[in-house]
């Protein structure tokens, strides 16, 4: 064989050493990949170099081609679905544990509220967030006797009763769309009074509102004692003339009372302090309707008459008609006179046992649907309103002097009965 050009000799003495190192060491080629091993002795042949048996083998192992998988395996292999790479678990943010809604503290520091004997049912709904109120000076003819909220848990009077409904109704504030409130959950600088009349003028109360030239709607929590909405009273004044009007007597809430008068009176009493006279018979607070003069052809008013009231509601029919009419007399807050009929709605379904609202969950009742729109239940056609029965009472207020006295008046405008006595259930 030619001796190789020097640049040849040179080449195959560098590659010697990729089949064994000049100390005697381990081959590096074992350590070489099929592909690239292959690729070296094709090298060495082109370059006519005698390749030692030992690595010939390695070639024609590298040469030999890779057994076939059994059928079985390849049908196996096939049939395996390709499987998606795994999504690397998210990390989740650890959610902050719901935090307990902190309880309302407690009304502290108010001269009105401290003064008062409060119901144990009704202390908590005493809480910070209500107005602290000055006493006023109230002037009534007998002692005003105030009631206990706890009574509508006798079973002498009552049948089962829904007490956490009821404290809710009795501790609602107001609804300034419906103009309803409740005086005694209210702040007196929410309100104003405005004077009308020339010859014997009025002080109305009304609520502080740019345009407002309606009195506010109130409503007070009461057990009725008297009832005389039906039959009108008949007076004859110093000049020989005739006037009527119809009443209720009431037992308004301790502590809910007071307040209430609180706020009406730090409006209405312009005697300068001298105190605002609060008409009360045999001890109950009474809500009536002015006097008018009573016609010739005024009787007794024995029952609501169908076309008292009658809306058309905005309802249609499936149709596309109208709906049909229901009787709903409206929630009026202004000054009824005489023999004017007061509406009563019977909404004790919502609070008794034994009526279609009891069962009802607490997500369908509304207090301020119930409180503002009151035809919603059915009125009352069985006579007066039952002696001891538990009623929200709508009214508006109004101040007047006479014989240099300032005087209170509650005037009626709808009755609703919340919790009927045993006996009239």
């Amino acid at each position: 064989m030619p001796t190789p050009p020097s640049s040849q000799i040179s080449m195959s003495s560098q590659h010697s050493n990729v089949f064994g190192s000049p100390d005697g060491g381990v081959d590096s080629s074992d350590a070489l990949s099929p592909a690239a091993r292959k690729k070296m002795f094709d090298m060495l042949k082109d370059l006519e170099h005698e390749v030692p048996q030992k690595y010939q083998q390695l070639y024609n192992a590298a040469h030999v081609p890779a057994p076939a998988l059994d059928a079985a395996l390849q049908l196996k292999a096939t049939s395996v679905p390709k499987q998606l790479p795994k999504a690397k678990p998210q990390r989740q943010e650890a959610k902050p544990a719901p935090q307990a809604v902190p309880p309302k503290m407690l009304l502290e520091g108010c001269k009105v509220t401290d003064a008062c004997l409060k119901d144990p049912l009704l202390l908590a709904t005493y809480t910070s967030d209500l107005p602290k109120l000055k006493p006023q000076v109230l002037i009534t003819h007998n002692v005003l006797r105030v009631g206990n909220f706890g009574t509508l848990q006798k079973d002498k009077y009552f049948m089962e009763v829904n007490i956490n409904r009821m404290k809710a109704v009795v501790s609602f504030q107001y609804n300034a769309n419906r103009n309803v409130y409740n005086l005694s959950r209210c702040n007196p600088n929410m309100f104003k009074t405005v004077i009308a009349g020339s010859e014997n003028p009025n002080h109305i109360f009304m609520v502080k509102s740019p345009g407002q030239q309606f009195p506010a709607g109130l409503v007070m929590f009461a057990f009725m004692t008297k009832a005389k909405l039906l039959t009108p009273t008949k007076y004859t004044d110093n000049l020989g003339r005739v006037k009527s009007n119809t009443y209720i007597g009431a037992t308004p809430l301790s502590c809910e009372s007071q307040r209430a008068f609180s706020v009406l009176g730090h409006h209405l009493d312009k005697s300068g302090g001298a105190g605002l006279h609060v008409f009360t018979q045999e001890g109950n607070l009474v809500f009536n309707t002015a006097r008018a003069y009573a016609e010739s052809d005024d009787g007794p008013i024995t029952t609501l008459d169908s076309d008292f009231y009658v809306t058309d509601p905005n309802v249609t029919m499936d149709d596309g008609k109208p709906g049909p009419l229901f009787l709903a007399p409206p929630l009026e807050y202004k000054i009824h006179w005489g023999a004017e009929k007061i509406p009563v709605w019977d909404a004790s379904r919502y609070f008794q046992m034994g009526t279609d609202g009891f069962s009802y969950d607490s997500s369908d009742f509304d207090v301020a649907r119930l409180l503002t729109m009151p035809y919603r239940d059915p009125l009352w056609m069985s006579g007066e309103v039952p002696i001891k029965s538990f009623c929200a009472i709508h009214y508006v207020a109004s101040a007047y002097t006479k014989e240099a006295r300032q005087h209170l008046t509650l005037n009626i405008a709808g009755v609703q009965i919340l919790a009927k006595p045993k006996k009239a259930v």
